[in-house]
């Protein structure tokens, strides 16, 4: 009987699409940690802490032994699956691919991987469309806390990385509306606003596009707008790279209440035409 696991969303299993009753919190607590560490061997230790906090209650390993019993029972029905007490600890051994988690970080990195955009976005599709909410929901714990926030963000950037394919196929158009909104959400997202910016402009929108950035820029902290305009004008203009050169007006606009003698151009450099290789002339 197959078996599939959830930890993005709430922990959950499922043998041949049937759910599977797991417990209570703190016994959810013990599967996804194993689950996590899937093939792995966790120390009892350190099984302990990350389900009680250092708070371990009485005779702690006999709780924990009980949990992992009736754990035992419950996904008995399972294939390939087996929960076995190794060198200290214990192991779930399992197929990486039936938990969500390591699915999705197997998916993502094929994907980086895969010579073909429609292959990549395809993957990466799949890999997005493991989530359901928050991972680890309604499981408190700090080590559950830092392991949800590397997650979240580990899928911002499959997000960012699938944009970059879709753009890059010419999607622009589909594009537009959900990243108006999430720039909205996160302003503070260079990424994401070049995504937008260079959607808009090969929408044929580069009013709008000069506009939004003029806006996003706004919004930046002082001290941002130096370091991160020209990415997002190399954007409007044409370019994905940072590299891109804007037009004049955008590269010497900030000289233009300067003396004009200070400005570039209004004087030549007076050497004789031997003074150097032709690659040094003006």
């Amino acid at each position: 009987m197959v078996i599939r696991f959830r930890l993005l969303g709430a922990v959950e299993a499922f043998v041949d699409g049937t759910a599977v009753d797991l417990g209570h919190s703190r016994q959810r607590h013990v599967l996804a940690v194993l689950l996590v560490e899937a093939n792995r061997v966790v120390h009892v230790d350190q099984l302990l802490d990350r389900v009680w906090v250092g708070r371990s209650p009485q005779r702690a390993h006999s709780v924990l032994y009980s949990y992992l019993s009736r754990l035992r029972r419950c996904l008995s029905s399972a294939e390939d699956l087996a929960i076995v007490r190794q060198q200290g600890g214990y192991l779930l051994r399992v197929d990486p691919m039936a938990v969500d988690l390591h699915r999705f970080q197997e998916l993502v990195a094929r994907a980086r991987l895969a010579g073909d955009d429609a292959q990549a976005l395809c993957q990466f599709d799949e890999a997005l469309g493991l989530w359901r909410g928050e991972p680890f929901a309604r499981l408190d714990h700090p080590w559950f806390d830092t392991l949800r926030t590397s997650l979240q963000q580990a899928r911002l950037t499959a997000e960012r990385d699938r944009t970059d394919i879709a753009l890059r196929r010419g999607q622009h158009s589909t594009l537009l509306s959900e990243l108006s909104r999430e720039v909205a959400e996160q302003p503070l997202d260079e990424r994401l606003a070049g995504q937008l910016m260079l959607a808009l402009s090969r929408s044929g929108r580069q009013a709008e596009a000069l506009d939004r950035y003029q806006r996003i820029r706004r919004a930046w902290p002082t001290g941002w707008a130096s370091t991160r305009g020209l990415t997002c004008r190399s954007c409007i203009y044409g370019s994905s790279t940072a590299t891109a050169r804007p037009p004049p007006r955008a590269r010497y606009g900030h000289l233009r209440n300067r003396p004009l003698a200070t400005r570039p151009g209004s004087y030549r450099r007076r050497c004789p035409s031997s003074a150097g290789p032709a690659s040094w002339r003006r």
